[in-house]
């Protein structure tokens, strides 16, 4: 790195950091994260530190092992660290994460330029600024958004030669999640495609290839089903079958109409028309145009999308939330490698810039007012709501849950999760019920995927035969179990 380019660069990162501050922890402090999947996540980075596993109690009614919902492995690895940030721990781990990754596109696109071109600057700040990005880590935190940070390091080290180094981190990566390793195995193949004349890179890709299939296999088929079932998640599916060779045997034998799902609303609901239009254009202009001149890299973005599109659940197609975070490294680095190896000096730096400016405008229009149901108040930094909390007093509600001994049981309603999360026992009202939480906190108006909510809150206020109130007013309440 030449030293001229050093304080730009600090001054990039420092830019970000404080940007991503302001929209991940403001969420946070003024209650805009949510037991899922903030608070279950704290929960189980609680369990794995003192020893325990986690039984999905914050959320399900039925227990069932963590890892059967998601085999997440950078939780345990991560844990250590709840015993010094607490329940901000990871929201910091994604935010050093991210910034990680801008770098790690600094130093790829820096391969393919000279020392004192201004490409690799752009192109971090594009990635920095791609709405994939910005909704992730406006939504909570997930473990893929982590090792999605990774792959610009992996691919700055095959461009180095380090091959070794490049297949350890892709295995590293496949821990965050189940479906990881799925990515990451078209990820490889399409790399093999770019070093075919390369006879030592193709040998360390076909082996990582092997091993992340191999991995892939072991843990969705084998070792998941053991600790139980994924129907949380599979529903999604089960117009294809339930289970994952079902799922593929539906698209080898129904290849026209799996390829028809991917770009048309299948649901028949008028209210998701164009959502998936919305998405491609997204994509079109935050780099995937330029992906056309390297068709290959397509495949990296192919199980991201078909998990995406392939959903009925019409919430996962558009541009929100961190079902998007993949593509960030693969558009980027894919669309800025492509311009590096374009015409002359000036016609990089007019397309890189362009580049940028597509990526920036697709991210605010994205936070702005998208086909795309959006929380204005998590991802636009603008919107009043962002910095305020409308639905109680959040004073009041700090010091309602400083009344809550640390070791007791809770039951909370969803937004307060995520900060009583780190006990041994946190449910999302009314899951709670069915554990016997010993203090409740409560918001009495509020939008629930549970139906009765209010109706289940008024029922334990009366209930003074089982229920002592601490403390109530016209938005909140405070109950201890007798």
């Amino acid at each position: 790195m030449k030293n001229k380019q050093l304080l730009p660069l600090c001054i990039i990162v420092a830019v970000f950091a404080l940007l991503y501050w302001l929209l991940s922890f403001g969420n946070h402090h003024y209650f805009h994260t949510y037991c899922l999947d903030l608070g279950v996540y704290n929960n189980v980075l609680y369990d794995y530190g003192h020893g325990h596993y986690d039984d999905c109690s914050a959320y399900l009614w039925k227990p069932s092992n963590t890892l059967a919902d998601h085999f997440d492995l950078f939780l345990m690895i991560l844990s250590p660290l709840g015993f010094i940030f607490g329940q901000y721990t990871l929201l910091i781990v994604q935010i050093v994460a991210v910034l990680l990754g801008g770098i790690g596109i600094y130093k790829l696109i820096g391969l393919y330029n000279n020392p004192n071109s201004p490409v690799p600057l752009l192109a971090m700040v594009a990635f920095l600024s791609f709405f994939g990005v910005w909704h992730a880590l406006a939504f909570d935190y997930h473990s893929n958004v982590v090792a999605a940070m990774l792959l610009p390091w992996m691919l700055y080290l095959l461009k180095r030669e380090r091959y070794p180094w490049a297949v350890a981190l892709a295995l590293l990566m496949s821990l965050a999640k189940e479906t990881v390793p799925l990515w990451l195995a078209f990820v490889l193949i399409a790399l093999i495609i770019e070093y075919r004349h390369n006879r030592k890179a193709l040998c360390w890709l076909a082996g990582g290839l092997v091993l992340e299939t191999l991995y892939f296999i072991l843990v969705a088929l084998v070792i998941m089903p053991h600790f139980g079932t994924n129907d949380q998640v599979l529903w999604r599916y089960e117009y294809m079958g339930k289970g994952f060779s079902s799922m593929a045997t539906f698209m080898l034998t129904h290849p026209w109409q799996t390829a028809v799902n991917f770009f048309t609303n299948f649901t028949h609901d008028p209210d998701y028309d164009f959502i998936k239009l919305e998405f491609w254009l997204a994509c079109l202009a935050s780099g995937m145009l330029l992906l056309f001149r390297k068709p290959h890299w397509m495949l990296m973005i192919l199980p991201v999308v078909a998990q995406k599109m392939l959903a009925r659940d019409a919430g996962f197609w558009g541009l929100t939330f961190h079902y998007n975070i993949e593509l960030a490294p693969v558009f980027v680095a894919g669309s800025f490698i492509v311009i590096s190896q374009i015409g002359s000096q000036r016609t990089r730096h007019i397309l890189a810039l362009c580049a940028l400016v597509l990526t920036i405008g697709t991210t605010a229009y994205s936070a702005g007012n998208p086909l795309t149901k959006i929380r204005k108040e998590n991802v636009n930094l603008f919107n009043k709501g962002h910095f305020h909390q409308y639905d109680f007093n959040t004073h009041n509600a700090r010091r309602l849950m400083e009344q809550i001994p640390n070791e007791a049981s809770v039951c909370a309603t969803s937004m307060f999760v995520p900060h009583l999360a780190m006990r041994e026992r946190v449910h999302v009202f009314p899951i709670g019920l069915g554990y016997d939480a010993e203090y409740y906190l409560l918001l009495k108006h509020h939008w629930s995927y549970y139906d009765g909510d209010e109706a289940k809150i008024e029922e334990l206020i009366s209930d003074t035969t089982h229920y002592t109130l601490l403390s109530s007013d016209e938005q909140l309440v405070l109950l201890q179990r007798k």
